[in-house]
């Protein structure tokens, strides 16, 4: 039943017709059910001259027991300190002491490049500062800088660096990380080296055309291309990650023997390429460059329905997979083909689905022989009922059934 809802507006102090009020009190009520005396929720606001937000008040109750609180959220600002305070509250049925959030946001103006500036300072249950968070704008009012101090453990610092075009799109962006320590009397030590840094590069219509980035022992790479009418023509992402060779232990015999260089680093390279037409998906490649290279290869057709796959191990193809849909584009049925150390096929694995695209039958074949099929039923509701194993050599026919507790 929907709950009802009951409004009280109060204008403390009444202006006279065609000129602002000062003050404006909004109190707003919810019941489970009309004609119930205690409330599930109750909300008040309070506005000051201009319309400003001064404070806010919530209050959430349970139904068993009635009218004992469940939760509280409160807000206060300071107009002469530009100072928002958040507390929220929540209460156990056991009782004792409530878990609270405390939230501070400072709001400060300053300079001549930078306009507005937002603090938001989270605090612990036990009223320790857990993190800062600070946002600055340009005149504009666009959001030029994003800094984020975390407390907890190892103290970290990012920040997110914007800078726009004429016409207001973002033109480049950048993303640092330091870790850091903090010493007696709030004082921050950076270390020289930055764990990770990540730089976006935008187009005249603010889309993203570059992407450089390096964290940790990982270096990142990211680029995107499109047409003339700003559909995505080409994506590519690339990773190189660096791991630090470890010495191969030494054989007996080997002492006197001239050691060979070993590089002190090894690196494993993967990309992921992606090609569309008029914005649509036709192939996607990846690929890996460590050890044991492999890559595979996907097309795809009207819709990004996959069409083809095919998966290369150290230069050798194992394995490819064909899609066929009907005139709506539900899939029918999957062939896979299956390729031994020779390159030569070893067996076919043919996949056939139903309208719900769930499988009906699947046969394997070695050479142009079917030597296995296994066939599945559902009930009206799309669960498996029934499934049966034949072998084609008729030595083996089994049967296996599904019962459902409804």
């Amino acid at each position: 039943m929907k709950n009802y809802l009951q409004f009280v507006l109060l204008l403390c102090p009444f202006m006279l017709w065609g000129q602002a009020y000062r003050e404006l009190r909004v109190e707003q009520y919810q019941y489970n059910l009309e004609g119930d005396s205690m409330p599930i929720k109750k909300q008040i606001w309070r506005y000051g001259e201009g319309g400003i937000l001064l404070g806010q008040e919530e209050y959430e109750y349970r139904k068993q027991p009635a009218g004992s609180l469940k939760s509280s959220f409160l807000y206060q600002y300071d107009e002469e300190a530009k100072l928002g305070q958040q507390q929220q509250l929540k209460y156990s049925v056991k009782g004792g002491q409530p878990q609270s959030q405390l939230l501070k946001t400072y709001y400060l103006k300053y300079g001549a490049d930078e306009q507005l500036r937002s603090k938001q300072l989270y605090f612990d249950k036990t009223g320790e500062l857990q993190r800062e968070d600070t946002l600055s704008y340009n005149k504009k009012g666009q959001l030029v800088v994003e800094e984020t101090f975390d407390y907890r453990g190892s103290t970290a610092h990012s920040s997110w660096r914007m800078k726009y075009n004429k016409a207001g799109k973002i033109k480049k962006k950048g993303r640092y990380v330091h870790w850091s320590t903090v010493k007696r009397g709030g004082k921050v030590v950076y270390k020289k080296e930055r764990r990770a840094w990540y730089r976006y590069k935008y187009n005249r219509k603010g889309q993203p055309k570059l992407m450089k980035g390096k964290s940790s022992n990982r270096r990142y790479k990211t680029v995107w291309k499109y047409d003339e009418e700003g559909r995505i023509s080409f994506y590519q992402s690339h990773i190189c990650k660096r791991f630090k060779n470890s010495p191969k232990p030494k054989k007996k015999g080997e002492e006197e023997q001239k050691e060979k260089k070993q590089p002190k680093y090894r690196y494993v390279s993967e990309c992921h390429t992606k090609k569309y037409e008029k914005g649509q998906l036709v192939l996607e490649v990846e690929y890996d460059h460590g050890k044991v290279k492999e890559r595979s290869e996907t097309s795809y057709i009207q819709d990004t329905l996959k069409s083809e796959l095919k998966y290369w191990v150290a230069g050798k193809l194992k394995r490819e997979e064909k899609y066929y849909y009907d005139s709506l584009g539900q899939l029918e049925k999957q062939e896979n083909y299956y390729y031994n150390s020779l390159g030569l096929l070893n067996y076919r694995l043919d996949i056939y689905y139903n309208s719900k695209e769930q499988i009906l039958r699947e046969e394997q074949w070695v050479r142009e022989q079917k030597v296995r099929e296994l066939r599945h039923q559902y009930d009206a509701k799309g669960r498996q009922q029934r499934t049966t194993l034949m072998l084609e050599d008729g030595q083996k026919f089994e049967k296996t059934y599904y019962f459902y507790k409804d």
